[in-house]
């Protein structure tokens, strides 16, 4: 049994490498080849196994040399990113932005799933290449020719594909404004602009630390990276074929309290619920919601 599984950080998130001899201290963790922000599956899996009261399915370690352990039932794989929330002029405040690159490599990976024919067959069909200056709007209408200014940067609108992202996958029913506005303001633009946000629009916090006289220690200022709220994360648990049928929404769903929900295709079995990811959890930081429906295809 595979899940697709959305994670919406509702505070900064930082799921970080260490410190590190750059501009910031503590950077949070990025693709090694693109740059783009992620998170470790062994951060995810570690959160997801502190909260179940199934911790065998995640793995035993061993007691002694004569017991070798156990591997886990569950697999994880990392989080990658699929919308970064970036600040509008408009009158919604902000917007997603997404580029052709992350949007074909989800599809890529989701693909087989009946949820995002629709939108597979409409983004294949797109060949153009996007210019740095342009974007295309993903389920809101607007003429070709139009200006939105997205952080300091002026676009212009090239087309509308009616890309209508499935936004029960990512936000509780709860939530009807969130679920609506993620139809209608996602953006996608060039690689080398998301590239660009990616690197400059993520929060960096400037800390300190206090020694026990009430000041700060020598050496104690630092700087922290933390992933924006709002920001979309995705990624994939798949149940071992040596375990229990639906193990994965088992070990979550005792603690959330709740039982398995139909999304509103009817189709596939849904757990929805938050955790903390990352660091600076007494600070409140990396509060998330996440939606695990479980799917068919992929790769």
């Amino acid at each position: 049994m595979r899940f697709l599984v959305f994670y919406r950080n509702e505070t900064p998130l930082h799921m970080g490498t260490g410190t590190e001899l750059g501009v910031v201290d503590l950077p949070i963790q990025r693709e090694k080849h693109t740059g783009f922000p992620k998170g470790e599956a062994s951060s995810i899996k570690g959160t997801f196994r502190s909260i179940s009261e199934y911790k065998d399915y995640f793995g035993k370690e061993s007691d002694s040399e004569s017991d070798q352990g156990e591997p886990g039932k569950i697999c994880f794989t990392d989080a990658r990113i699929l919308f970064l929330p970036v600040k509008s002029s408009g009158e919604e405040l902000f917007v997603w932005v997404t580029c052709p690159f992350v949007l074909n490599r989800f599809l890529n990976e989701i693909d087989g799933s009946k949820r995002f024919e629709k939108l597979t067959k409409k983004f294949r069909e797109w060949e153009e290449t996007l210019d740095d200056n342009k974007i295309i709007m993903i389920g809101k209408n607007e003429d070709p020719g139009d200006k939105k200014i997205l952080e300091d940067f002026e676009f212009q609108v090239q087309e509308n594909k009616e890309l209508k992202f499935p936004s029960d996958f990512i936000v509780s029913e709860k939530d009807k404004y969130l679920r609506n506005k993620i139809q209608n303001d996602i953006y996608m633009v060039s690689n080398d602009m998301f590239s660009y946000f990616c690197e400059f629009s993520t929060e960096v916090i400037t800390r300190i630390k206090i020694g026990d006289n009430g000041v700060v220690q020598d050496g104690g200022l630092f700087t922290e990276e933390f992933l924006p709220e709002q920001t979309i994360l995705y990624n994939f648990v798949e149940d071992m074929q040596n375990c229990d049928k639906n193990s994965f929404a088992k070990t979550i769903l005792e603690e959330q309290g709740e039982e398995i929900k139909e999304a509103e295709s009817n189709i596939f079995p849904r757990v929805e619920g938050m955790i903390q990811l990352g660091g600076d959890t007494t600070i409140g930081k990396g509060i998330t919601s996440f939606v695990a429906t479980k799917t068919e295809g992929g790769k």
